[in-house]
């Protein structure tokens, strides 16, 4: 019996060292994709390209260890069954954060053929069209937020970090709810003609679908970020403090309603 329940809790570390290598593998590769959108550099965002063969690999040997665990093993504690129920989310949601890597790496690559296409030498900040750069800066500054949350992210998974986890949690809340309004914001600022094929405004066309598409892509990201804040505090802590996540959830809603119209 006590030779099974090693044997339980060492496979429970493997499976724990296993989604921690994930998140990790995971933060860097999202980590560069931003730091390519950032730079604009279309040389970088080709290494984000290739799918990882190790992140779908790990997320494999996760859930096959996961069925084996629960069919064979024993009696457990909560934790542990917690542990075990969220594996598919947090493995999920990490293979999720990797694919929306590719695309931003996509997007950038996109971008640099357009913007070459229409005359212009690179993507700098500087070449934006004048009505686009406060939206592009603003665009810039989440996705630094949202690469550093990714590697706060990828710590919070290996230490078990709730605390980090919530703040992490609310950071990404109030980010999704700043891009939506980024997003109206892109709409109700789109210059006149810019979607025309002839004059001037031509060369705005890729911008504005570049911002666009940048800011959903920055908004999935934190969506997911944010599931996988919710998972870990549920394993470690259980269902009492999903709860308070709920209520302080149900609270952002009322000040959001209660905000003066932009």
């Amino acid at each position: 019996m006590y030779k099974r329940a090693a044997e339980d809790s060492r496979s429970l570390r493997g499976l724990q060292d296993k989604l921690v290598r994930l998140g990790i593998l995971t933060s860097e590769r999202l980590t560069r994709a931003l730091k390519a959108v950032e730079l604009f550099d279309p040389a970088l965002a080709q290494t984000v390209l290739p799918a990882d063969p190790m992140i779908a690999s790990l997320q494999a040997a996760i859930e096959d260890e996961m069925r084996v665990f629960l069919l064979e093993g024993e009696e457990m504690g909560d934790s542990a069954l917690r542990f075990l129920v969220s594996l598919p989310v947090l493995g999920s949601e990490l293979r999720l954060l990797s694919e929306e890597a590719q695309e931003l790496a996509r997007l950038v690559v996109w971008l640099g053929s357009s913007t070459a296409q229409a005359g212009q030498e690179d993507g700098k900040a500087g070449q934006w069209p004048p009505a686009l750069a406060g939206q592009g800066e603003q665009l810039l500054t989440f996705g630094r937020q949202i690469s550093a949350s990714a590697m706060a992210l990828a710590l919070a998974l290996a230490e078990q970090d709730t605390q980090g986890a919530q703040r992490l949690w609310r950071q990404q809340r109030r980010l999704q709810h700043e891009l939506t309004r980024l997003q109206r914001s892109l709409l109700l600022t789109m210059p006149a003609g810019a979607l025309t094929s002839t004059g001037t405004n031509a060369t705005a066309q890729p911008w504005i679908a570049y911002l666009s598409a940048l800011a959903l892509l920055l908004k999935r990201i934190s969506s997911h970020a944010a599931t996988l804040c919710e998972r870990l505090i549920f394993v470690v802590e259980g269902v009492r403090s999903m709860r308070m996540l709920q209520r302080l959830e149900a609270r952002l809603l009322v000040d959001r309603c209660h905000e003066p119209a932009q």
